[in-house]
């Protein structure tokens, strides 16, 4: 059960379009600028 995330990995990273890869950190980050806010 615990390693079924790994489906989620890609072979390659390289698989990824750069595009892709700075969409997901941006939302990621987007998150946790929202969560840090609401702790202030």
């Amino acid at each position: 059960m615990s390693d079924k995330h790994l489906c989620w990995v890609p072979r390659s990273w390289e698989e990824y379009p750069s595009d892709f890869m700075s969409l997901v950190l941006h939302s990621e980050v987007a998150s946790y600028y929202r969560q840090t806010n609401k702790i202030e």
